[in-house]
């Protein structure tokens, strides 16, 4: 008798395994084709970093609902996980003043656009061309083909050059003429060498 009883339990937890299991793999699923579909429809009428952006929220949100789902079909209770969650979220807030700050400053920055995936910006000694535009910082690839991290706090705080924002920019050229040289001449030579480069 105690035997087909905890089989019967056993089978059970069986099932309530499986169907967990089945709706985290149909959320996967469903969380691809969800932030597939909103990076094609985004694409069209927003910039790439925030189709990019909005494919990573759809993913993440569909699949923490096939994740509650899951849980509760294993017997979890969600009302004690969401007070678990808010008790957390206040202690990992206080403890994560800087990464809120960067989250933050993100959020002005994605709202601003200062620049755009692809441009090439300037902050302070670091010149690269930007790769991602995340939450929490700035992914930069540098001309000597460096991987450098900017947190998005920084960049609000100080002064960001976009290279390459305008199409005609202008350059400083600095050479010298000796004093016996005509200076008509050499303006004139100058010019038409600007005229001919394009």
């Amino acid at each position: 008798m105690t035997e087909n009883i905890l089989q019967l339990l056993m089978t059970d937890h069986m099932l309530q395994f499986i169907k967990a299991l089945i709706l985290l793999v149909a959320g996967l699923m469903a969380a691809r084709f969800a932030s597939n579909t909103a990076y094609r429809l985004l694409s069209q009428r927003f910039s790439q970093h925030h189709a990019v952006l909005f494919r990573r929220l759809s993913f993440w949100l569909v699949m923490a609902l096939f994740a509650a789902s899951a849980l509760r079909e294993l017997g979890f209770s969600l009302s004690v996980l969401l007070g678990a969650a808010g008790v957390l979220s206040v202690a990992l807030g206080f403890a994560s003043q800087t990464s809120a700050s960067n989250l933050i400053s993100g959020l002005f920055l994605i709202g601003e656009k200062p620049f755009q995936l692809g441009d090439t910006i300037k902050v302070g000694n670091t010149t690269g061309e930007i790769l991602s535009i995340d939450l929490l910082s700035v992914k930069l690839r540098t001309p000597d083909n460096l991987y450098v991290r900017i947190p998005n706090e920084s960049l609000i705080k100080s002064e960001v050059t976009n290279l390459t924002r305008f199409p005609i920019r202008r350059l400083d050229l600095q050479f010298g003429v000796a004093y016996k040289e005509n200076i008509g001449q050499v303006r004139k030579l100058l010019l038409e060498l600007a005229d001919k480069n394009p």
